[in-house]
């Protein structure tokens, strides 16, 4: 009869399991010494047994491998190292694409420009703020009704702020069916999927 032989860490005694006791999976047929490693293979092939990272919304099927995410990734002080800065103001960003759209603040390139007063606008919602506020005088409080309340940025239309609103939550709603990365926009969705997997 055949025998598998594993010495224990730290124990000087080996111990010997039968291969008729091994556990077999019946998904894909590999054989575990143990009943717990058997349980923790079948666990890969459960899409719903996997583990999600609340922070960025990476999928792992092994609580070990969320774990080590966290720290190599998304402990403080590799998060500040790592995250993209504005060259200008020091400010850090999530992802590169934040970063970009932030510079525009700072560049020459201004795009949005009032034609009332000339002046310029980063975002298009900035401007049509500045021009009810500024040039037809609506109420603070009509034109706060479109105000993030964590960000305080503006947005011309109420579905465009709840669309925002869930980059301030933990929520990821939209997943890339390629490799389950999760996104808290559509926008993001599909900037990832044009960047990781076009070909």
């Amino acid at each position: 009869m055949n025998c598998l032989c594993l010495r224990m860490a730290g124990c000087n005694m080996n111990h010997k399991i039968k291969t008729a006791q091994k556990q077999q999976t019946t998904i894909c047929g590999k054989n575990f010494a143990f009943p717990s490693r058997l349980e923790t293979h079948k666990s890969t092939h459960d899409i719903s047994a996997s583990i999600m990272c609340e922070i960025c919304g990476k999928i792992f099927k092994h609580l070990q491998n969320l774990i080590r995410h966290k720290r190599d990734d998304h402990s403080s002080e590799n998060q500040e190292r790592t995250k993209p800065h504005c060259a200008e103001c020091g400010k850090s960003f999530r992802d590169a694409y934040d970063l970009k759209r932030h510079t525009r603040c700072h560049s020459a390139k201004k795009s949005y420009l009032c034609s009332t007063c000339s002046q310029v606008f980063p975002y298009r919602g900035a401007l049509h703020k500045h021009k009810l506020l500024q040039h037809d005088n609506v109420p603070i409080d009509i034109v706060a009704k479109h105000e993030c309340a964590v960000c305080k940025r503006w947005f011309e239309r109420a579905h465009c702020l709840h669309r925002h609103s869930v980059v301030h939550t933990k929520q990821r709603p939209f997943v890339c069916v390629l490799c389950a990365m999760a996104y808290s926009n559509p926008g993001a969705l599909r900037r990832h999927q044009r960047t990781k997997h076009q070909e």
